[in-house]
């Protein structure tokens, strides 16, 4: 199953670079969107944004198919891999410098105002360059002075006589500049010195140098209270970090109406399911005034609760369920009537392609009466969240009062829990609504009019200009897939990840999790279905210099080991580099594996380019139906642990409502949807950096570089001058 999750993601933002790994990150790295949000767009982010956004993008991953942040930092590595290397002098280029040098320091003679005059070559050139530059710059101090007095005159025509005094004294000015230019270039070989100086500022080791400053200068501090310092990265787009948010409180990715409507039908369940514990409640209030007040107010909610429970009985047992879904749909959008028969057919066909079709005197009938129940429904349900509400309100206020002050700690949670469950009933009406909106959206079918009801409230690329930028990932696991083996490797050695997990990042689960839950919890026709909005965010570091190690070659290191990949692996640098560390092309998982181990045994083999994001997951799992609550309860446990599913993270945080939940489920004959909405990191993109092809730093290739230098025959022949001492002037003596 792990391979089917990672070929998806590969599948839907891979790419053909050879030198690049696509590493699923287990589990992923759950994200606050409000840290990474920015106001403006286009201006510079905030600090706060830049400074989250900079650490996120500084994680240090180690190779592999499947792995997890290290705890160091990429600017780190990578000040150290520069911090280690060292530039061999090219001792043909320093002697032929040399000579450069030696030739601008020869001493000529040549005629000053009409006397021969002693200087070397490279003061001929800034006597002759100087009276150039100086006729130039006379000029231009003599144009400015003179358009400004012309200009502050106040005369209206200022312009044309600037133009009239330019077009008098230009032209002797200009033939003297250009009169010192041909003098310079006819006493000087003024394209000999020009090649010259570029020679003295020809510099193998120049890429190094302005790498190592560049990082050295980059560093940034933080408050004390989230670090030292950082290194600003920046993102592709520039604000991912605005699209981050859920694109809805309550999302379900692979949703259909008829799901929205069983899973409105649970809260209702769960909601009349507080009629008991408020009858708990309501025997421990001693009689009073406040006490009918509550008998009479549970009462409402009874009978609200038994209403909606009825009608939705009969709605449903009227029709069969898709008939009901596929005219629900249109009359909850209202659609044009001309097309409503043709349309609701091509829906049906599409939701159960044995269904019968509708005649018109069939849907007639059919969108009457169920126009009606939904109206009844709807209103049912409205009733019921009122009745809910009044209780609520009634509790609170006798919580308020001094009489209900010795009962608190047994009202408190149960009007808690009640509120809960309200707030995610009106929240799950909105989203059946959107779900029978998206439905027909997807389909093509027909514009709506007026718009929709709660448009934003389902997740989907079509919703919002935001959500464009992202990709639905979908895909589909059967119970076989559970029992095989995985080719990923990992760069966890103290954990076997070689099998498909599916609680394998819940709670420390072991690597019989997958098989053990396949056999417990899924028949053999039993599948799978994970759904998500996907995007890949891009990684730019202004500070680093990846291409200063494609010139390895020309520095010595000093350490023994390599500083990026190893060149006596020759499969780095070939066409082999993902089989090679992924296991696959004839590659085993063993070898796959030692072959990370391997890589990542340097300082700096690899880097991360990109990040890929979730949002808005949902995993649909049918299993067996006497199993449905246990596996709902097996995996609630396994969340309250800090795991998660797959490689997405859970976090362990219980909230109150359901828009601030990282996580929640619901389970019902025999399908179990597990919704993980807020954002994650779960796969990143390494780049492998070049081979280190530099040499050690040994005694003899030491003093090699110290002889090319010239620095042992000079330093013979030099005295080193100590601190000026110098006595004072004394007064003379009388």
């Amino acid at each position: 199953m792990v391979d089917q999750l990672y070929n998806a993601f590969v599948g839907a933002f891979g790419n053909t670079n050879p030198l690049q790994v696509f590493s699923l990150i287990w589990p992923g790295t759950t994200l606050d969107a409000a840290s990474y949000a920015s106001a403006d767009t286009y201006g510079p982010l905030p600090p706060n944004v830049e400074i989250a956004q900079s650490q996120l993008f500084d994680l240090y991953y180690p190779v592999a198919t499947i792995t997890q942040a290290d705890g160091t930092r990429v600017s780190d590595r990578y000040r150290q891999a520069l911090e280690h290397y060292g530039p061999v002098p090219n001792e043909d280029l320093l002697k032929l410098q040399q000579v450069v040098r030696d030739r601008l320091d020869q001493v000529i003679t040549v005629v000053v105002d009409g006397k021969e005059v002693s200087m070397t070559l490279l003061d001929q050139f800034n006597l002759l360059n100087s009276a150039w530059v100086q006729k130039r710059e006379a000029w231009g101090r003599l144009k400015q002075a003179e358009l400004k007095k012309l200009r502050d005159s106040g005369d209206a025509d200022w312009w044309d006589e600037y133009i009239l005094w330019y077009e008098n004294i230009a032209g002797s000015y200009i033939d003297d500049i250009n009169a010192a230019y041909n003098r310079l270039i006819a006493e000087f070989p003024l394209t000999a010195y020009q090649d010259a100086i570029a020679i003295l500022d020809t510099n193998e080791a120049a890429s190094l140098l302005r790498a190592k400053q560049d990082v050295r200068n980059a560093s940034l501090p933080v408050p004390h209270q989230i670090g030292t310092d950082f290194m600003v990265a920046t993102a592709i787009p520039k604000d991912w970090g605005n699209t981050l948010v859920p694109s809805t409180k309550f999302t379900d990715m692979l949703a259909s109406p008829e799901a929205q409507q069983k899973y409105l039908d649970l809260c209702v369940t769960q909601l009349s399911g507080q009629i008991s514990a408020w009858n708990a409640v309501l025997a421990q209030v001693p009689p009073s005034v406040d006490k009918e007040d509550l008998a009479n107010a549970l009462e409402d909610f009874r009978a609200a609760s038994a209403e909606y429970s009825k009608l939705t009985r009969d709605l449903i047992n009227a029709y069969t369920a898709n008939a009901v879904t596929a005219v629900k749909i249109y009359v909850e959008s209202q659609l044009p009537a001309a097309d409503q028969l043709a349309n609701a057919n091509a829906l049906l066909e599409v939701m159960d392609p044995d269904a019968t079709p509708l005649d018109a005197a069939g849907y007639d009938k059919i969108a009457e009466d169920i126009a009606k129940g939904m109206e009844k429904l709807n209103g049912a349900t409205g009733s019921m969240v009122a009745a809910g509400t009044e209780l609520g309100q009634k509790a609170t206020a006798y919580l308020q009062a001094r009489a209900g002050e010795g009962l608190r700690e047994i009202i408190a949670p149960v009007l808690a829990q009640l509120t809960s469950q309200l707030t995610i009933l009106q929240q799950q009406i909105a989203n059946l609504q959107s779900s029978a909106y998206r439905t027909i959206k997807l389909r093509e079918e027909a514009a709506l009019t007026p718009p929709p009801p709660s448009p934003g409230e389902f997740p989907s690329v079509t919703d919002s200009l935001l959500n464009r930028r992202w990709t639905e990932v979908t895909m589909m696991v059967e119970t076989a897939a559970m029992e095989s083996e995985s080719s990923t490797s990992t760069s966890f050695s103290q954990n076997n990840w070689n099998v498909n997990l599916f609680f394998g990042s819940a709670g420390g689960q072991n690597s019989e999790a997958s098989e053990n839950f396949a056999a417990e919890y899924m028949s053999d026709d039993s599948s799978i279905q994970i759904g998500m909005l996907a995007t890949k965010v891009v990684i730019q570091r202004p500070w680093m210099h990846p291409e200063i190690f494609n010139l390895s070659q020309k520095f010595f290191r000093v350490i023994k080991d390599s500083i990026t990949t190893n060149p006596k692996d020759n499969w780095v640098r070939s066409k082999l580099v993902p089989q090679a560390l992924g296991g696959g092309g004839g590659v085993t998982a063993g070898t796959a594996g030692k072959n990370c181990e391997a890589v990542n045994r340097t300082m700096f083999p690899a880097y991360p380019v990109a990040l890929l994001i979730v949002k808005d997951v949902t995993i649909k799992i049918r299993c067996k139906s006497n199993r449905t609550q246990a596996l709902q309860s097996y995996s609630e446990q396994n969340s309250s642990q800090g795991g998660g599913f797959l490689c997405f993270s859970v976090s362990r945080e219980q909230a109150s409502s359901a828009s601030n939940k990282s996580a929640n489920s619901y389970a019902m004959a025999g399908d179990y949807v597990f919704r993980i909405p807020a954002p994650q990191v779960v796969g990143t993109w390494l780049q492998i950096a070049p081979d280190d092809k530099s040499e050690e730093l040994q005694p003899g290739l030491a003093e090699s570089i110290a002889r090319s230098l010239g620095f042992i025959s000079k330093l013979k022949e030099v005295v080193v001058a100590g601190p000026l001492i110098e006595e004072p002037p004394r007064a003379k003596r009388k």
